[in-house]
């Protein structure tokens, strides 16, 4: 209630009651009262009235000049202008329209009214009430102000509250949801209609266990629910549910118990839904593909090795194991080339030994480093590999491990048969040499004794000297002729081979009767 001695600079403008003249069987003066009403008019009763009434209030004629004013209304109008102070014949704070409209108005009249102060704005609600003169003439207008910028302020900031609320659940989560202590929705946000394609009042009394299946969470189950002494906060439990299309969602669902502040009972679960259908997916794909090339990798017949910008090892398989360090433990993620090139050489991995050996390690070392391609180095017991190296994008080096011994092998098979064959060929070469050599000298020895005999044959068979005597003799003569021209012939023909084996052979071009030569 307000008191007469309030500071005048106070704004309590509260109180919802309309204040006025009561019943009788409103006061136990009831009678009192009635005498008092027929000798005192109504301006005076109301004036009683809207002293104490909890609001500021006032009567005025309707030219706007006060009548009465009661103590929150002068403090009301000292806060507006420090030159009021409520006395009768000063105009009033409301709007004059206010005024002229509640002496046209039959009843109560309500307006709104909005009072700029010093500090703030203050939003007011005024109920006018006109009181006719006793001749019929236009009477005083009673107003009583109500301040309702708390009312209003309260007002605003729940919707704000809400707005933020929604903005704030759109941006951490994909839908917002609600339960009752039966696990039944009670509230999920709009955008769940987005993500699963359906309305979201069709979850609205739903139960959380039948829309979709909890995955991982021991407690969420549809046969047993949790008792009301485990009621306890979850995050990113799975969650999948059917959609729009009868498609499977999965969700991240996060979510704490409500109990009632009084009396502590199980009251639901409030919680927020992420829709993680497509990462999911997208690293099950990962998974397949990432499973598909680690098996690739360790089935390789080569040995394979990732090494980061660092030289540490990220990965190998199996058959690099084998080819650098059986049964040892030097191998293992994070481990640097130079410790795995300089265990093996310790193991006797490489062929060089002594002083050769720390200066092959040394140079393998470096040529990591540079990624040098396509590089042969012999093992031990006489084996061979040929190491690929390739510069990955962020640094890294990829190697390649291939055991080429059996192609070392046989590449030193066919070394030696070509040097047996090139060996084969000198002798051949020089064996053919000889026999033209000697095929030319005894074409040579041959034909000139050959030509003496065919050169006396002729003699004798002209008979230059004189006659033989005996016709036998010239018989004789003839056959030697005839004989040694054939062998000259003959011999003539193998110094021509002789040459053309050596390649000293001169050809000769002249036109030949190919039906002679046929013939």
């Amino acid at each position: 209630m307000a008191k007469a001695a309030r500071d005048p600079n106070s704004q309590n403008l509260q109180g919802e009651d309309e204040p006025g003249p009561k019943s009788a069987s409103a006061s136990p003066t009831a009678a009192a009262t009635r005498d008092m009403a027929r000798v005192k008019p109504p301006a005076e009763i109301w004036a009683e009235a809207l002293l104490d009434c909890g609001a500021a209030a006032f009567i005025a004629e309707p030219s706007g000049r006060l009548v009465f004013a009661n103590a929150d209304y002068r403090a009301f109008a000292h806060a507006l202008d420090a030159t009021l102070r409520g006395a009768p014949g000063e105009r009033v704070v409301v709007p004059p329209e206010s005024l002229a409209a509640a002496l046209r108005h039959e009843g109560p009249m309500e307006a709104s009214h909005d009072f700029t102060l010093a500090d703030a704005t203050r939003h007011v609600r005024a109920r006018y009430r006109h009181l006719p003169g006793a001749d019929g003439s236009p009477g005083n207008i009673v107003c009583t102000l109500w301040d309702r910028t708390d009312e209003l302020a309260a007002v605003e900031a729940a919707r704000q509250a809400r707005a933020r609320f929604d903005d704030i659940a759109r941006l951490t989560s994909d839908w917002v949801w609600e339960t009752d202590s039966e696990f039944d929705f009670t509230y999920v946000s709009s955008r769940v209609t987005e993500v699963i394609g359906l309305p979201a009042r069709i979850l609205i009394d739903q139960n959380l266990f039948d829309c979709g299946q909890f995955e991982g969470f021991e407690e969420a189950n549809r046969t047993q629910h949790p008792t009301v002494e485990s009621r306890v906060p979850f995050r990113g439990v799975n969650y999948r549910m059917v959609g729009a299309g009868e498609r499977q969602r999965l969700f991240e669902l996060s979510g704490i118990p409500v109990f009632e502040d009084e009396s502590g009972q199980f009251a639901g679960y409030r919680g927020t839904a992420n829709d993680i259908t497509a990462s999911s997916e997208a690293e099950a794909r990962a998974t397949e593909a990432q499973a598909r090339l680690a098996h690739a990798v360790e089935t390789m017949p080569q040995g394979f090795a990732l090494y980061d910008a660092g030289g540490r090892m990220l990965l190998c398989n199996s058959r690099y194991e084998e080819l650098l360090a059986d049964g040892s433990d030097a191998i293992a993620p994070g481990a640097q080339f130079a410790d795995i090139m300089n265990a093996a050489a310790k193991q006797g991995v490489f062929a060089e030994t002594g002083p050769a050996l720390e200066a092959f390690v040394q140079e393998q070392i470096e040529r990591h480093k540079m990624a040098i391609q396509n590089t042969e180095v012999r093992l031990a017991e006489d084996r061979w590999v040929l190491i690929t190296s390739e510069l990955t994008v962020d640094g890294g080096v990829v190697e390649v491990w291939n055991d080429i011994t059996d192609m070392k092998h046989r590449e030193q098979v066919l070394r030696a048969a070509e040097e047996e064959s090139r060996r084969a060929r000198e002798q051949t070469e020089m064996t053919s040499q000889a026999k033209s050599e000697f095929l030319a000298n005894m074409s040579h020895e041959l034909r000139t004794p050959l030509n003496a005999i065919i050169g006396f044959s002729e003699i004798l068979k002209g008979e230059m000297f004189g006659p033989l005597g005996n016709e036998q003799y010239s018989s004789y003569v003839n056959d030697i002729h005839v004989s040694g021209t054939n062998l000259l012939s003959l011999i003539n023909d193998i110094l021509e081979f002789a040459k053309a084996d050596s390649g000293t052979l001169e050809l000769t071009e002249r036109n030949v009767n190919l039906r002679k030569v046929a013939e």
